[in-house]
């Protein structure tokens, strides 16, 4: 801390800048929007400190004393900088330079992309976006702005961030063109067990992980097939093993849509299964207020909202 300005009354910063400009008690209060007595008091107090005059009286106006001529461009310098501190934070897209990470599954990734990366190159040349796994940490990383948005499943892992539901979305089982399980006309969990699966896991360490729901979320129990032999951290990478397998997969709607026709993918429903969940923004405080924040959600949730392969 600066025991200098501790020391001083800072009221009388502006108050001083009006007298050097405009060098009239008068005209500095008309500025200000001040009491001409206001201005003349704190021109006194300044004369003070400084033990100089400020204004020297000449004939029937004033001029700045010799101390104040130096003074001025010091007191304009430092009021322009102070000014800057308290300015509301400018954020031009098309001309401002500057890198987003975003945290998202591999399928949310794809379904920004795609539209977002014509709009980035066509608005904002110079702002690069990074998407990156969901980490377990994200609320200390999102607080700390080593990541700036995700974009996932609220399965109540994570507190104390900002939130926003953009969509419901579900998981269903997929299968290849022609599977048996199409031929049932109603389809159990326990039918599911009868063929080898792809279990999604999105941790990042090579060791095993618990494959149950962590206490007081709403994650679904994921081991569901005894069979499931291979894991993958890529949703994507399930629906092409399911493609070209009898396997049987757990997938997001969403991407399902996209890849069904490009893949020869069908869906399969469970009896008395409800696997619906909210797809959420999740973003700090202190991205709460920031323009280049507002700025990227507003895009994300663009390009969300008209992607046709999300069902509303």
């Amino acid at each position: 801390m600066n025991h200098v300005l501790r020391s001083k009354n800072l009221n009388l910063v502006p108050i001083l800048q009006a007298i050097l400009q405009y060098q009239s008690v008068v005209k500095a209060a008309e500025e200000l929007n001040l009491t001409q007595s206001t201005v003349s008091g704190a021109l006194a107090r300044l004369r003070e400190v400084y033990n100089d005059p400020i204004l020297i009286r000449v004939g029937r106006s004033s001029e700045l004393s010799p101390f104040a001529l130096k003074l001025k461009p010091k007191v304009d310098f430092a009021c322009d900088n102070l000014a800057d501190i308290f300015r509301k934070e400018e954020f031009d897209p098309k001309t401002v330079e500057h890198h987003f990470w975003i945290a998202a599954p591999d399928y949310l990734t794809f379904l920004i992309s795609r539209d977002l990366v014509g709009q980035l190159n066509a608005e904002a040349p110079n702002i690069k976006v990074h998407f990156v796994n969901v980490p377990l940490d994200l609320t200390a990383q999102l607080t700390d702005m080593s990541i700036d948005l995700a974009v996932c499943a609220d399965f109540n892992i994570w507190q104390g961030v900002r939130k926003e539901t953009l969509f419901q979305d579900k998981t269903i089982i997929a299968v290849a063109e022609g599977h048996s399980l199409l031929d049932q006309e109603n389809v159990y969990i326990n039918d599911l067990l009868k063929y080898p699966s792809v279990f999604y896991d999105p941790s990042f360490s090579p060791r095993a992980s618990k494959l149950y729901a962590p206490p007081n979320t709403d994650i679904p129990l994921m081991e569901w097939n005894p069979r499931m032999q291979i894991s993958s951290a890529q949703i994507v990478d399930q629906m092409f093993v399911a493609a070209e397998t009898d396997a049987v997969v757990r997938v997001p709607l969403s991407m399902f849509n996209y890849m069904k026709k490009r893949l020869q993918l069908r869906s399969i429903s469970v009896e008395g299964e409800d696997s619906s969940y909210p797809t959420n923004l999740f973003w700090s405080e202190e991205q709460d207020q920031s323009e280049g924040g507002k700025w990227l959600r507003s895009k994300v949730k663009e390009v969300l909202e008209n992607c046709q392969y999300i069902e509303r």
